[in-house]
């Protein structure tokens, strides 16, 4: 132990007395380990990490297969083209729809649903900037999900008769109110609307949602109406906004549940059809034939939304590989760096060996030399990292 103390000491007074060296050599290496690692956190978040919740696998996530001509009416959500049906994925959902499959049990647990809404926030008297999203009474415990502070949203504040709550992000709390422990049973304004903040999400939950749409304030699916007065989806007929999420019973596979929920999700598009022709100044419908209705289709759900991610995979992937090249090419520099230091201390090595060091002990020395290089590169690589990605997520 002795030994490597002092071959330590001496590798450190030799770095510091070649500082140009040591300088050239720890910024190749901390620019190519922070670069990779940087972007091997993105991608880790964006494609890889599975939603912070109880059993995650358990998740699915709901969409709906239609013909390109199909008419949503008023539709909030993405759509992209299904590679096996050569049908439209949709990500949305009537409310109806929901109310009628939320009452099924036998193969999915529950079915929990949430959507993005735009407010104008107010707190303390002062407008101020937040992502805002409508959350079913039954989404915290669908998911799994433990407050960090306070409670979540229940079943019981998921109407609307009961006294508006709200639940924000640990980001949020951080951002906002510093932290501070009594920001429950504070009040904020959504829409000229007082909540109650009754609770905050653990730091690692960043939603449910696509990337890019972290909300910071939820509050209950019931309280949309009060939040959009004027133009309610909730209430408006042909309004399709709804992500619906679910959870299986155990011992259940998606295709089991998509067949058992297929039929009472056929009726309640046939429903709401025939809600919204009968509107008040909604236009004509052409006549829908069987084969054209909207097909249920159950993706896994264990990430949450997923179709922005996606899309932008090859480009992440693609970008992992110049990095790693990147930091291959670093690599090779400092090694070439290592061999001319080398060749220079031939004088040094041979004065050692003259005086007795053994073969051993001149590599043991020189090994330490470069480990502890390595580690000042990883360790400056790891802040340059956690900089970069600060700005990516």
């Amino acid at each position: 132990m002795k030994t490597l103390w002092q071959d330590l000491r001496y590798a450190a007074r030799m770095l510091r007395k070649q500082y140009g060296f040591t300088a050239i050599a720890v910024m190749s290496l901390a620019l190519g380990i922070g670069a990779n690692t940087a972007l091997f956190s993105v991608v880790d978040a964006v494609l890889l990490k599975k939603l912070p919740v109880s059993k995650p696998d358990e998740l699915v996530l709901f969409k709906s297969l239609t013909v390109p001509n199909f008419s949503f009416g008023g539709f909030n959500g993405s759509t992209n083209p299904d590679p096996t049906s050569g049908l439209i994925a949709a990500t949305s959902f009537p409310y109806q729809t929901f109310a009628r499959l939320r009452e099924q049990k036998s193969a999915v647990s529950e079915i929990f649903a949430f959507a993005g809404v735009g407010v104008n926030v107010n707190v303390d008297g002062q407008a101020d900037v937040a992502r805002a999203q409508v959350v079913s009474g039954n989404y915290y415990a669908g998911l799994g999900l433990q407050p960090f502070l306070g409670r979540m949203i229940a079943d019981n504040d998921d109407h609307a008769a009961a006294t508006p709550v709200a639940v924000i992000s640990e980001r949020y709390w951080q951002r906002r109110f510093n932290r501070n422990p009594a920001v429950l049973g504070k009040q904020i304004k959504l829409n000229n609307v007082s909540f109650t903040i009754v609770g905050v999400t653990p730091p690692e939950f960043t939603g449910t949602g696509q990337v890019g749409s972290s909300p910071d304030i939820s509050v209950p699916l019931a309280i949309e109406p009060q939040l959009s007065t004027d133009r309610s989806r909730m209430r408006g007929a042909g309004q399709w906004w709804l992500r619906l999420m679910g959870r299986l019973q155990p011992g259940v596979t998606s295709e089991q549940a998509r067949a058992s929920l297929e039929g009472v999700f056929q009726q309640s598009v046939l429903e709401h059809r025939t809600a919204r022709v009968q509107a008040p100044g909604q236009p004509t419908l052409p006549p829908l034939e069987l084969k054209d209705y909207p097909r249920l289709a159950i993706d896994s759900g264990s990430q949450g939304e997923m179709d922005v991610r996606r899309r932008f995979a090859p480009q992440l992937y693609l970008l992992l590989g110049v990095v790693a090249l990147v930091l291959l090419i670093a690599c090779a520099n400092v090694a070439n760096l290592v061999l001319v230091r080398a060749s220079s201390r031939q004088k040094e090595i041979a004065v050692r060996l003259a005086m007795g060091a053994g073969r051993w002990r001149l590599i043991r020395l020189l090994v330490t030399e470069s480990v502890l290089l390595s580690m000042l590169g990883g360790g400056l690589g790891i802040i340059f990292a956690s900089w970069i990605k600060d700005v990516f997520l």
